[in-house]
């Protein structure tokens, strides 16, 4: 996945923050989210005031394994640039304390569905000719 705290157009509209050494569930709620076009798994704090001018701030969880993610950072997000796909009930998480999560099955199966556009070729679908093959590399 790429960095979601990057700039475009030399104009930063997400900024990265120092993230708290704790990592509770008291913090905000979990939540699939995409910054700036891109899909990740988020922490949004609850002491963001709601306005569509205040910047957001989040914990950015990176996708490591299966159903781990890990502590990213925290960033501070402009409105315009975070779209909250869906919540995540906490009793489908693991949060443990050095920021690693792990996520339910169905939570997983969900995010699958999530992305299946982000593919090309849809979840799951391997790139195929027009014929209905996959194409083959010569041997030689």
């Amino acid at each position: 996945m790429s960095d979601p705290s990057s700039s475009t157009g030399g104009q930063p509209s997400v900024t990265a923050q120092a993230g708290p050494d704790e990592h509770t569930f008291s913090y905000g709620y979990f939540a699939f989210a995409r910054i700036r076009g891109v899909f990740w798994l988020v922490q949004v704090c609850r002491t963001t005031p709601v306005s569509g001018m205040t910047p957001v701030e989040v914990k950015v969880f990176r996708h490591e394994f299966i159903s781990i993610f890990r502590y990213s950072q925290t960033l501070q997000v402009h409105p315009n640039d975070l779209v909250i796909i869906e919540t995540i009930d906490n009793s489908f998480i693991r949060l443990e304390d050095d920021g690693t999560v792990f996520l339910a099955k169905n939570i997983m199966a969900r995010m699958t569905q999530l992305t299946a556009f982000d593919s090309p070729y849809g979840a799951g679908r391997r790139p195929q000719s027009i014929h209905g093959h996959i194409p083959r590399r010569d041997l030689f």
